[in-house]
């Protein structure tokens, strides 16, 4: 889970918010219990290994993850990048590599990648050009079958708010209302 909130100032330059990330982190954690709390599935939050080499193979995928969300995003969602050979398909996969995420938790299936980016406009920003526009939310998440590593669902949405649990609790839900389980 990637949660991370920005105030963007008057030159556009965005600034991690520690306080607000840190309160938008505990609420997508708890939207994440509720929604998914009552599907058939048991959560398991992650925990990169101890040992130095295991962690940094585990931070290796978790990069090249990013890389395929991006690609996802892009060719997938896009219809400038879009790639008529993928005929629309979801067709991606981190590679067998993607097992090491599973290997200190055998009986982990699917590795669950939720990324919710906020980037608010600082106060007096935005009572001078409320033409630009508000807040911004995009969140993405996919299911990734570890043995596999097949991107087996992905999905994005954009709007909302992470301010208080109630509208994180609204994101969450829109973001995984197609989830397979």
């Amino acid at each position: 889970m990637r949660v991370e909130v920005y105030e963007n100032a008057t030159a556009g330059q965005g600034v991690l918010k520690l306080e607000p990330t840190e309160n938008a982190r505990q609420y997508v954690q708890t939207a994440l219990e509720t929604v998914l709390g009552r599907a058939p599935v048991v959560l398991v939050k992650y925990e990169a290994p101890s040992d130095r080499e295991r962690n940094d193979r585990h931070l290796e995928m978790l990069q090249f993850h990013t890389l395929v969300r991006s690609a996802i995003l892009r060719h997938l969602f896009n219809d400038v990048f879009w790639l008529p050979s993928k005929r629309g398909r979801l067709e991606w996969s981190l590679g067998s590599g993607a097992s090491i995420l599973r290997d200190d938790r055998g009986d982990t299936r699917y590795g669950l990648f939720v990324e919710l980016i906020e980037r608010r406009m600082s106060r007096g920003w935005l009572a001078t050009s409320a033409a630009l526009g508000s807040d911004r939310l995009m969140g993405v998440a996919s299911l990734v079958d570890l043995g596999t590593g097949d991107v087996v669902w992905f999905n994005q949405e954009r709007g909302g708010s992470l301010e208080t649990a109630g509208d994180t609790l609204i994101m969450v839900k829109r973001l995984l209302r197609d989830v397979p389980f």
